[in-house]
């Protein structure tokens, strides 16, 4: 289900591509020094989002360092490392612990659930660590355990249910981002679970598996009506964040008026503002990239139509013609 949440780096202007990546580093290197390459190799640019998002709201010293990568060796790499990025670390290894143990219900592959045995020791600590997390990401399995087992055909269901969860893990503490943040995951998690579940609908067909798309599928206008569906979604999500912000900019702004500050303003206000106002144009980015990668999603299954129709077009003459 992750791995949607990136960047559409054609977009991005060098320097800003080069932060983004150091970030994706940093968050490899804190993985790394917690959890070896065994972590690493679950690394997802989800979580690179996520730290970015936090870092922003929260802006908190970040420490720029450089270390070797054993994928590109040839030299060091820069890495953009603070006490977000450490989080996002953890909740990538326990979304993917979770997510391995889900793998091997569905499919009961050996493979998923070797990665999650050797896990298991560090995410006994993460769930002492993050209580709250853990309880929504093994609450969200059973609902969606449930839909499996109803067969429901209810899209909004288990989307929401995946928006829950996935607000829980955005919230990184109970403080004055907490709503914003947890309605920013809720509409992304909404559009994620959607979005993937539109990306498989041919592989669970063939596979019989659970999928609230299916009773629409075979409807002739089915891409045409996903593409909407989603795209208002992606509205939502980016509607979501730009009123949560703004909002929660305001209510720090009303706080510290009621404090007395009005007078003289504060040297760190422009700072705040500019840094909501890189939050709102990162999240915009990663919303655009969500719809692009929708279209050509869209586009490729009309390619795969036409090759069919085409042969199935001249199976017919052949049969037509026999030599």
């Amino acid at each position: 289900m992750f791995g949607y949440v990136t960047i559409r780096k054609d977009d991005l202007k060098v320097k800003d591509y080069n932060k983004y990546q150091a970030y994706y580093c940093g968050l490899c290197q804190d993985i790394k020094e917690a959890y070896g390459k065994k972590g690493q190799a679950m690394l997802t640019f989800d979580m690179t989002f996520l730290s970015i998002l936090l870092t922003g709201l929260y802006e908190c010293e970040t420490k720029e360092e450089e270390h070797y990568c054993f994928l590109h060796p040839g030299k060091k790499h820069k890495c953009l490392r603070n006490k977000y990025t450490k989080y996002c670390a953890d909740m990538n290894v326990l979304l993917a612990y979770y997510n391995l143990l889900d793998d091997w219900e569905d499919e009961k592959k050996p493979v998923p659930l070797a990665i999650a045995t050797v896990l298991k020791k560090d995410v006994r600590r993460l769930q002492e660590k993050y209580p709250r997390q853990a309880k929504a990401i093994e609450d969200y399995l059973q609902k969606l355990k449930t839909c499996e087992q109803e067969a429901c055909t209810d899209l909004d269901r288990a989307a929401a249910d995946t928006g829950e969860m996935l607000g829980e893990i955005y919230v990184w503490k109970e403080d004055v981002w907490a709503d914003t943040v947890r309605k920013i995951g809720c509409a992304m998690g909404r559009f994620i679970y959607r979005m993937d579940a539109y990306e498989d609908i041919e592989k669970d067909s063939k596979k019989g598996n659970y999928n609230p798309w299916t009773p629409i599928a075979q409807e002739k206008d089915f891409d045409d009506r996903a593409r909407q569906i989603l795209i208002m979604e992606a509205a939502e999500a980016s509607r979501a964040a730009e009123e949560q912000i703004t909002e929660a900019g305001s209510s720090v702004i009303t706080m510290a008026d009621a404090a007395g500050n009005t007078p003289v303003p504060s040297e760190k206000s422009p700072e705040v503002n500019f840094g909501v106002f890189l939050v709102i144009c990162g999240i915009l980015v990663v919303l655009l990239l969500l719809v692009f990668l929708l279209y050509q999603i869209q586009q490729g299954r009309h390619r795969k139509r036409r090759r069919k129709n085409q042969s199935r077009k001249v199976s017919g003459d052949n049969r037509n013609h026999p030599r």
